[in-house]
């Protein structure tokens, strides 16, 4: 009897391990190695696990002096991140639902970073260089298309000269000295003004019919900066110089003629060429019959047309009535038919 109540003891038990063997069988064991940049292990970090599934963090456990981890979780899908005060983690992983052995990090230190945008007031600018410079350190980056933005980062904190340069550009300093400090991220916006000596220039010719056109008024318009006119001449042709560098606006305009417009892209040190041809203007509704004229010089046109016909054939009637006088001799009645009459 005592032997056969042990032997269902031990069926109970074992019938109750066995659940918790199974599901220790399922757990998964994840590990891994932290360092810094420069190669050497790195203690203390925090390793974070989220299960993706239920969006439950669990306990975060700490690298050891190897800069070494390693932690069992129940079966599931998670998130591993690496985090330390002051430092940031080159990669995270996602969708780990196996055990691995190979997870790495590499946590550099975040120092100080600069952002921003360079404009040259109205449009923004690309291969600025933008320099921090101290007595100690120098640190710069160049602006990039087609926003002009720029950041400069892991600067050693400091109080730092902020410049921007460019070739066709005069160099421009940041009115204030900027303090960095570690972990900081700070954002300016920096002008630029074209050096008078690296201007460009502008010129072209104004047609209509392929035969130049004078007078014509020539206007070069920029957003911020002021108007530069003039007017073609005797041959059709239009100059701008000492252009500062920029997009523009070029519109033609003429009393009697459609006005145009084209767009226009002036570079440093470059002279560029924009031709234009008009055409007659005519208000809808009165285009003429006659090619190139309106409605009105149309009917001008053939009324002077009409006066000259009708000229040249009284000049031919009366040249031939000149030959022959007796068709103006107008035929008297005899008395008798002006009895009767």
């Amino acid at each position: 009897m005592r032997a056969s109540a042990f032997l269902l003891a031990l069926l109970v038990v074992g019938i109750a391990i066995v659940p918790g063997m199974a599901a220790g069988a399922d757990d998964i064991t994840l590990s891994g190695h932290v360092e810094r940049v420069n190669g050497s292990p790195f203690q203390g970090v925090s390793i974070s696990i989220r299960n993706m599934e239920t969006d439950v963090f669990h306990a975060p456990v700490l690298t050891n002096a190897g800069g070494n981890f390693e932690i069992s979780l129940p079966a599931g899908t998670y998130e591993i991140t690496a985090s330390y005060e002051g430092y940031k983690a080159t990669t995270s992983y996602s969708n780990i639902s196996a055990s691995i052995s190979t997870l790495s990090f590499v946590l550099y230190e975040v120092l100080g970073t600069v952002s921003g945008r360079v404009t040259d007031g109205v449009t923004t600018l690309s291969n600025v260089t933008v320099s921090l410079i101290n007595s100690v350190a120098n640190f710069s980056a160049q602006s990039t298309s087609p926003y002009g933005a720029f950041r400069v980062e892991n600067i050693t904190p400091g109080v730092y000269i902020i410049k921007a340069s460019k070739i066709g550009y005069n160099t421009t300093v940041y009115p204030d000295p900027i303090t960095i400090a570690k972990g900081s991220d700070v954002v300016i916006d920096l002008t630029l003004d074209a050096s008078s000596n690296f201007y460009g220039g502008l010129s072209g010719r104004v047609v209509y019919n392929g035969n130049p056109l004078q007078g014509v008024k020539v206007m070069l318009s920029a957003e911020g900066k002021a108007n530069q006119v003039t007017s073609s001449d005797s041959d059709g042709n239009y100059t701008f110089n000492q252009v500062p560098p920029g997009a523009y606006e070029l519109l033609l305009s003429k009393n009697g003629y459609v006005g145009t417009s084209y767009s226009v892209n002036i570079s440093p040190l470059t002279q560029i060429t924009q031709d234009a041809s008009l055409k007659r203007d005519s208000l809808p509704g009165t285009s003429g019959f006659v090619r190139d004229f309106d409605l009105s010089h149309s009917l001008m046109v053939i009324g002077l047309v009409l006066a000259l016909t009708v000229s040249l054939v009284s000049l031919l009637i009366m040249r031939r009535i000149r030959g022959r006088p007796e068709l103006l001799e107008k035929e008297e009645p005899e008395p008798s038919e002006k009895s009767q009459a």
